[in-house]
């Protein structure tokens, strides 16, 4: 893999997932951020977890060489605030080692073989909640879903005062 992106973004993403970062390192796996470099659409997916939360964000990147790595996360958003240039290369060797530079610094970083990473499962990266969606209405939107609602609330109301009158009728004969 080898990569390249502007630290600020990819710093912002990154700080995202710590909370899926677990508090001690008793599963190595599970300390890493899974790194996935797709050439395609020109992005870096990260994806970090715990035993209890898993969480995945994508940033934008340049990729020479697509590929992945674990990279361990607490020291990947360590040093990524500490480089002082504005573009990051990371690049991974057969060796299991990474290479991150940026501006003069440049480190060497233990990784670990992607294939050990547990996978987290995500719903579809594209399904959006109905909270998210009630997010974004416009004051049309509004206007038109109360008023569906209202509608609803009424057949239903009918529906309910047609079955409670046959049921009277029923009891009568």
């Amino acid at each position: 893999m080898y990569i390249h992106f502007i630290r600020s973004q990819a710093l912002s993403a990154l700080k995202k997932l710590q909370p899926a970062l677990p508090r001690d390192n008793l599963i190595p796996q599970l300390s890493g951020i899974h790194l996935e470099a797709d050439a395609e659409r020109k992005e870096v997916t990260a994806t970090a977890r715990s035993t209890a939360l898993a969480a995945r964000i994508s940033f934008p990147s340049e990729v020479e060489e697509a590929g992945s790595a674990v990279i361990n996360g607490t020291l990947l958003c360590q040093l990524m605030e500490k480089f002082s240039g504005d573009d990051v290369d990371i690049q991974t060797f057969p060796t299991e080692n990474a290479v991150l530079r940026s501006g003069r610094a440049t480190f060497t970083l233990a990784t670990l073989p992607p294939a050990s990473y547990p996978q987290p499962v995500f719903q579809d990266p594209y399904a959006v909640s109905y909270t998210h969606l009630r997010a974004h209405e416009t004051r049309h939107d509004l206007v038109c879903r109360l008023l569906l609602e209202k509608k609803k609330k009424k057949k239903q109301h009918a529906a309910f005062c047609l079955k409670k009158k046959k049921k009277q009728i029923a009891c009568e004969h």
